[in-house]
């Protein structure tokens, strides 16, 4: 959720956006923009609002990512509309690692996912979750939360997206060894159960700061958040994969999203790639718009 911070907050979260460094937080109820950020964004605009505006140097295949933030009361979504504005993928937030959000979230889930398959939409669900800070309980927790987000999307079918682990936010008391074997043991379990690698969300800092990148996480599909106008692609963090996909923008403006403000993506590969990682032959490719 976006909250306003007066004064000396402001500016600290303004200094960190200028780093292109999303600023994250959680309100305890699963947040809103990037998924879960709290930013100041009358202390600084510096994320682009339309992919246009970003000024990539090739053509992109456009995307977004919902939650509940995204819809005003019991408002849904048209995800028709965001089709016809460039998207062609959307990843929806099916699952809350916090567990007294996650009934809302399967809820949406429920409802978001097939209007968007509806209107040809490429489908991912993921899971906002929030590591436990007991050490003894590092294992158990990651694999019980995986268990149910790999409940909650299924195995993964023709069409659908990767499940994703959405990782912005962790105790303060963890260290990275502790904090990186809680992600491999949530990315390695979901792998088990849904039959398919998923992909491990992140902004570029926390990548950087709170994890081991010289470990298995290379394994494993990254998408990255990371913002900033004018750049053709994020910067690399060592250790992980090049970004398969790229959260440039929480400011987003896109007909059919709920709230003003939404969160804009590219994919970085090409068509054939997005298509492969969907499970689907490449004759698909006109039924998507790629």
């Amino acid at each position: 959720m976006t909250v306003k911070l007066p004064g000396i907050a402001a500016l600290a979260i303004a200094a960190l956006l200028i780093t292109s460094a999303p600023v994250h937080g959680s309100d305890g109820s699963a947040g809103s923009g990037s998924r879960d950020q709290v930013a100041d964004r009358s202390a600084a605009r510096i994320a682009a609002t339309t992919w246009a505006q970003q000024g990539f140097s090739r053509p992109m295949i456009k995307g977004v990512d919902v939650s509940r933030w995204d819809h005003h009361g019991s408002g849904r979504l048209n995800f028709r509309k965001m089709q016809r504005r460039g998207a062609r993928f959307v990843f929806i937030k099916a699952s809350d690692g916090i567990p007294k959000y996650d009934a809302e979230a399967a809820y949406w889930w429920s409802i978001d996912k097939p209007a968007a398959k509806a209107s040809r939409l490429l489908v991912g669900g993921y899971q906002y979750v929030v590591p436990t800070a007991d050490v003894s309980q590092l294992v158990p927790d990651a694999v019980a939360k995986a268990r149910v987000a790999s409940r909650r999307v299924g195995r993964i079918r023709k069409g659908q997206l990767p499940l994703v682990c959405d990782l912005e936010e962790a105790p303060k008391s963890l260290t990275k060894d502790e904090l990186t074997l809680w992600a491999l043991t949530w990315l390695r379990t979901a792998h088990r159960l849904t039959r398919t690698k998923p992909i491990l969300y992140t902004y570029t800092y926390f990548a950087k700061s709170r994890l081991r990148t010289d470990t298995g996480l290379a394994k494993y599909h990254f998408w990255q958040a990371d913002w900033g106008v004018g750049r053709s692609e994020p910067p690399v963090v060592p250790g992980l994969q090049p970004a398969t996909f790229w959260q440039f923008s929480s400011d987003g403006v896109i007909k059919g999203a709920g709230k003003d403000r939404t969160d804009l993506n590219v994919f970085m590969g090409t068509a054939r790639q997005l298509l492969q990682l969907a499970k689907l032959p490449w004759h698909k490719r006109r039924y998507y718009g790629l």
